[in-house]
């Protein structure tokens, strides 16, 4: 799916976006990714079992007399190993090696890299290294594999939200899978591979369309109730759901607030869906801030209401 051509790629105004659902495989990260827990781990010392970490771009330490340096190659050494000279790491060189703050990280483990740095501090053990280097802007936070290959490619995968799979059309789709296949199950892996087969072929693109139409319905759903500041219930979310179907603006909507997160320009129509929702939005704020206000003064009267009728029963 991602291995087209600049040709192709040109067709893609905007990009391609892509929905994934959150799995483990999913939110696996690259094997080379700057993170300390990536397996097997890091390690102090260089070489060993740990991975060989892609190269990165970090500010250059100070001198001993408080002056700062000026490329990286002044305080830092250039491949991971010496003997036999890294392929991976003279690549990186030769290809990043104008920048002054590039640095190689390779296996070199994580005392090497800290003093590249200027962040080692005398009696620093493994643990701590790893705990003040996965603080560093360019560790710790790394994204998923697919993330990083979408956005070489271009595009953008949004990654579903855990335990909501009501937000993913696919499920949708499982879900009539199962209710297409569930009743001729008999044990067998070849009379269940058949039914799926068969269920597959009985699953068009009018269904396709109803998933993702339930999806967005719902996601409008939790939508108004976060800007009600509502907590979410069985009850209101299906109330919600069913006021959105009759609103024929949702999918508008989902696409305009998509395009408005990622920067992009709204055509007029998902425009002036999204500028009424935004209307709406602020409506039920202003709704909600004079109701409360209103709540809170029929409390004070009533307390003072209260009050004074045991003073006076007092007197």
């Amino acid at each position: 799916m991602l291995a087209i051509t600049p040709e192709e790629r040109k067709a893609f105004k905007y990009g391609m976006i892509a929905q994934i659902d959150r799995s483990q495989g999913h939110l696996e990260r690259a094997s080379d990714c700057l993170n300390v827990k990536t397996a097997p781990g890091i390690n102090a010392g260089p070489g060993n079992q740990q991975p060989h970490y892609r190269h990165t771009f970090a500010p250059l330490p100070r001198k001993a007399d408080g002056t700062q340096f000026q490329h990286w190659s002044e305080c830092r050494q250039p491949l991971c190993s010496i003997s036999p000279p890294c392929v991976i790491c003279q690549g990186a060189v030769a290809k990043f090696g104008h920048r002054p703050d590039f640095q190689s990280i390779g296996q070199k483990g994580s005392k090497k890299i800290l003093y590249e740095r200027g962040k080692l501090r005398a009696g620093m053990k493994a643990p701590e290294q790893k705990e003040v280097l996965n603080q560093e802007p360019d560790w710790g936070s790394t994204k998923s594999a697919i993330q990083e290959l979408f956005e070489r490619e271009g595009h953008c995968a949004l990654i579903g939200v855990a335990c909501h799979p009501e937000f993913a059309s696919k499920e949708h789709g499982w879900r009539r899978l199962k209710q297409l296949t569930k009743w001729g199950v008999n044990g067998t892996m070849s009379k269940l591979k058949e039914l799926v087969a068969e269920g597959r072929l009985k699953l068009g693109l009018k269904a396709r369309l109803e998933d993702a139409r339930q999806s967005r319905e719902c996601m409008e759903a939790y939508r108004q109730l976060a800007l009600l500041g509502q907590d979410v219930t069985f009850e209101r979310l299906d109330k919600w759901i069913k006021k959105a179907k009759t609103h024929r603006g949702v999918m508008s909507s989902e696409a305009g607030a998509m395009k408005f997160h990622l920067g992009l320009k709204a055509n007029s129509t998902t425009a002036a869906v999204l500028k009424r929702l935004q209307t709406r939005a602020a409506n039920s704020k202003l709704k909600k801030a004079l109701f409360d206000a209103c709540n809170k003064r029929w409390t004070q009267k009533k307390r003072k209401a209260a009050r004074a009728k045991s003073y006076g029963a007092q007197a």
